[in-house]
């Protein structure tokens, strides 16, 4: 089965060099602007099932795939992005004096636990992806997915055992799973 993944678009904390974690973020105008481009993008593909994180910044990215698709967008806390706790509304280098790295670099390891601040562990988000994927499998079709880089990590990983860094804003992945 395949799955297209989308990161949403840019936003105000993404232009900034901020950590948006579950914090909700809107998109920037840059991001606004992005919007028609991945439309565009996804003419070529037919899917059954479009799914979303709950943070606003994927539901505005998704809003106009699904109107363009004819399709209901489905919210999914699943897809939601990686809960980094106190580090959330920091700037990217704020995990240096902690970690060791900025928060993208920690993100890239695959192997981080923020429980000890208030977020998750690298193994808690791997599992809810996970999840998501074997949903996905029972449901059939053709899905896709909007979420985040930290969440988009992951499904490279689960699908085809490939480490990536961050990927960019409005970017589109097919991946098979």
């Amino acid at each position: 089965m395949k799955i297209i993944v989308i990161r949403h678009a840019k936003t105000v904390y993404n232009e900034n060099g901020i950590i948006n974690g579950q914090q909700d973020d809107n998109l920037s105008p840059e991001g606004l602007l992005e919007l028609p481009g991945l439309v565009e993008k996804l003419n070529g593909y037919n899917f059954t099932a479009l799914y979303s994180s709950p943070l606003q910044r994927a539901v505005e990215t998704a809003k106009p795939i699904a109107k363009n698709k004819n399709l209901d967008l489905i919210i999914d806390p699943r897809l939601i992005e990686v809960n980094f706790g106190s580090f959330t509304s920091k700037n990217w280098d704020s995990m240096k004096s902690v970690f060791g790295m900025k928060s993208t670099a920690l993100l890239d390891s695959y192997n981080y636990d923020l429980r000890p601040y208030g977020g998750e562990s690298s193994e808690e988000v791997r599992k809810r992806i996970e999840d998501f994927l074997n949903y996905l499998k029972e449901q059939g079709g053709q899905p896709v997915a909007v979420s985040h880089a930290g969440i988009i990590r992951w499904f490279y990983y689960l699908c085809i055992g490939q480490k990536i860094s961050s990927p960019p804003n409005a970017s589109v992945h097919l991946l098979d799973f």
